[in-house]
């Protein structure tokens, strides 16, 4: 495992922010959170970060997403963790109405951390899920304050490959009844599983998940589409990674580029292009720089399934698809926006005003102001305080990152 660190790439930002519950900062619920806590694998908003810090850092180290370098253990606690993995325990193990520094400082929550770290460390694990963690706790309320009964258990689950897919595995996202386990031994914690979203006692899950499956990775079809890109003297707005078996793997979109616009998905791979039909990632880069343009990719993918290395991931993460559209205003535009880094975020929306009437939504991003570009969110905010009406405004997101704020 590497231990050299380095800034997050937008690949594995994207792929974090997709985590159940990431959208939103753990503590207090603020939209596209920027920082994270390490040792828990949340993500935080700046005010809640600075919280954390004033624990310390043996209860809760604190980075930035964008400013800090990270290395491998570092982000696989992302990875293996999540906002809605840490909400799931806190409600199961009935800790999430405690004061805030009593909650991050309860048994229950040192040893999640030192599960997150244990299993971070390693390169590979058989995993573990969030249920499995809670049913532990039920069982046994002494093993909260020993760590040497978690060292005797496996980690949490925290891969999936596109060559040999498992099982779905039923991770918890969140708890229809958060109580203790009954007088008989059996554990009244009931959990959602993410492949037919019903309630199933802990204590049945293995059972469950044997009979609530979907298709194996090899029983998926694949499936293919064709995108004419790559307009004369312009990019193509995509980069390939050549994967262990040595195919082109779509590993980046770049946001409003002409990939992004037509819809190229994150995940796919290139299986030909115009008449060529090849998926070797040499041929591909070959032809690539010799074919005149535009080019007529044709790109194969799995329906839910998104990458051929292993990562962290949950099964019931949406495929990412991006949104570009551009809207004018001729008066009040009907939200509040906020410079975050390099980003411009629409953190409010106004109800019936032109935000909303337009389709905008809480967490969208400004990314073009009468047809300028910024890439910096205090840039975009001063241009829209500054300009004339009517105003042009380009707003970008990520559909896999949305959801309804008011559920």
């Amino acid at each position: 495992m590497k231990t050299h660190a380095e800034h997050l790439t937008p690949a594995v930002e994207t792929r974090i922010r997709l985590l159940p519950g990431n959208d939103r900062c753990v503590d207090c619920k603020a939209v596209y959170p920027q920082w994270a806590g390490v040792s828990f694998g949340v993500l935080l908003c700046l005010a809640c970060a600075g919280k954390h810090r004033a624990l310390g850092v043996q209860v809760s180290f604190v980075k930035s997403l964008d400013m800090d370098t990270w290395n491998s253990t570092e982000q696989r606690s992302l990875e293996i963790g999540g906002n809605a993995k840490w909400k799931a325990v806190c409600a199961g193990a009935s800790i999430s109405d405690l004061a805030f520094r009593e909650m991050y400082q309860s048994g229950v929550a040192k040893a999640y951390k030192n599960r997150i770290h244990m299993t971070a460390s390693q390169a590979s694990s058989n995993g573990m899920t969030a249920s499995d963690f809670l049913a532990q706790l039920a069982q046994s309320a002494d093993a909260i304050e020993s760590a040497g009964e978690y060292e005797k258990a496996s980690a949490f689950s925290d891969s999936t490959s596109l060559s040999s897919s498992p099982e779905p595995q039923c991770d918890l996202l969140q708890s229809d009844s958060p109580t203790a386990a009954a007088e008989d031994g059996t554990s009244a914690l009931r959990v959602k599983c993410t492949t037919c979203h019903s309630a199933v006692a802990i204590d049945q899950l293995d059972q469950h998940s044997k009979h609530c499956v979907v298709e194996s990775g090899n029983s998926i079809k694949w499936q293919q589409y064709e995108r004419t890109l790559g307009s004369p003297g312009a990019s193509l707005g995509f980069s390939l990674t050549k994967t262990k078996g040595g195919f082109a793997e779509v590993t980046r979109v770049a946001p409003g580029g002409e990939a992004d616009v037509a819809r190229v998905l994150v995940g796919s791979f290139v299986v030909g292009l115009n008449d060529h039909r090849t998926s070797v990632f040499e041929e591909i880069v070959t032809l690539v720089s010799s074919l005149p343009r535009p080019i007529r990719f044709r790109f194969a993918y799995r329906p839910n399934i998104t990458a051929t290395r292993p990562i962290a991931s949950i099964s019931s993460v949406p495929e990412p698809v991006s949104v570009e559209k551009e809207v004018v205003f001729h008066e009040t535009l009907g939200c509040s926006i906020q410079a975050q880094g390099p980003h411009c975020v629409v953190t409010e929306v106004d109800s019936d005003g032109n935000a909303q009437r337009q389709g905008v939504l809480v967490g969208t991003r400004i990314v073009e102001v009468n047809g300028r570009r910024h890439t910096n969110g205090q840039d975009a905010v001063l241009a829209i305080q500054q300009s004339a009406r009517p105003l042009r405004i380009k707003f970008y997101r990520v559909e896999g990152l949305m959801r309804g704020w008011s559920t």
